[in-house]
């Protein structure tokens, strides 16, 4: 997660392939996902579980997506991780930013957001979204933005 924040790009997207298991991290699951959660990174995970694997956890895979914006997929075939390629990439070809301007500074806080859209007929559309952001320490009230998927 370090390194997307030495990337200029706007869309910054981690495809995780794993099982969720933790067999050597230099953090914790909680900082892991306070890191995710604090960045501007969509994540997907594919999920390869093994039946006969103690530690995997697909919870993990499933809040680090859910957290972000992002989806997670637990494919069972080969032919399944194909189409799941297919439909992240899709999925990342129809992101947009949605940017807006807190109204007050809270230092280090986590906010939630959540997004509803009505199309001028009155539809109403299935917005995808990171659940929130931290503010920034230091940063002044201005355009902050998120990423989003129809």
């Amino acid at each position: 997660m370090r390194h997307f924040d030495t990337q200029p790009a706007t869309k910054k997207v981690l495809i995780l392939i794993s099982d969720g298991g933790d067999n050597a991290s230099l953090h914790t699951f909680a900082q892991a996902l306070r890191i995710a959660q604090a960045s501007n990174v969509v994540i997907y995970t594919i999920g390869l579980f093994d039946e006969d694997s103690a530690d995997q956890n697909p919870k993990a895979l499933e809040l680090l997506a859910k957290e972000t914006g992002g989806l997670a997929y637990s494919p069972v075939t080969s032919a399944d991780v194909v189409r799941v390629c297919r439909q992240i990439a899709r999925d990342i070809r129809h992101q947009y930013t949605i940017s807006y301007s807190p109204a007050e500074e809270r230092t280090n806080s986590y906010r939630k957001i959540k997004v509803h859209v009505i199309t001028s007929d009155n539809r109403k559309l299935v917005v995808r979204t990171r659940a929130g952001y931290f503010w920034p320490s230091g940063a002044k009230p201005s355009a902050s933005s998120a990423g989003a998927a129809p």
